[in-house]
Order: structure tokens, then sequence, then C-alpha cells
């Protein structure tokens, strides 16, 4: 039998993953930026608001965790950090059953908490 992961451990999985799917491209961008060289205005977006930025991941994941319910908590968040969950939960490939309103993780069997 294939062991369930939490809500939590499957957003962390997936934020790991990404790190680790941009972490050239970022690490070659600010090497540029601080020895003083240009990049183009497309590389500069993708590091502020784009890919290369993982700020909202994080703090999604960071309430979530700090939560006694991973429902209510995630209700609350943002519209941005649940934007920021439902990319980590893509990135993972989650996300592939709905019941109802409700999306069921394939990965752990469990609800996902996000309303379509």
């Amino acid at each position: 039998m294939e062991k369930k992961h939490s809500p939590l451990q499957v957003l962390k999985k997936a934020l790991a993953t990404l790190k680790e799917k941009i972490k050239e491209k970022h690490n070659k961008l600010t090497s540029c930026l601080s020895l003083g060289q240009s990049i183009s205005t497309e590389e500069k977006s993708w590091l502020d608001i784009g890919s290369g930025n993982t700020i909202e991941e994080v703090y999604a994941i960071e309430a979530l965790e700090k939560a006694l319910d991973y429902n209510k908590a995630y209700e609350r968040l943002e519209d941005r950090y649940k934007a920021a969950v439902q990319r980590l939960q893509a990135l993972a490939g989650e996300v592939t059953k709905v019941a109802g309103q409700k999306q069921l993780c394939s990965f752990c069997g469990g609800l996902s908490y996000h309303k379509r």
C-alpha cells in the first residue's frame, strides 16, 4: 500500500521541486546582477514576479503550516496565495479528480481543500 502524504507534505515537496527547477537560471541571473551586468526586461520580470520568485509559495506554506485547520486556513488566504498553492499542486501533479466542487488529491487520496 502506498504511503499517504498530507497536503502540506505535497506542497513542500512541490516547492522543493520548483526551487530545484529554477535554481540554475536564478543563480545565473542574480550573479549577473551582482557583477553589475545587465539582464533583459523579461529576465528581470522572471526574477521579480515570475517563476523565479517563490515568496508567495513559501508564505502560503508557512501560513498553512501554522494553522490548526488546513481547510479554514486555506479559505482565509488571499487569492494570490491560494493561486500559489494551486500552482504547487499542479506542479506536483496531484490534482486529478474532482468530486462536486472539491478536488481530490490523487497523490495523498484526500481532499485538497480547493474549490473550483
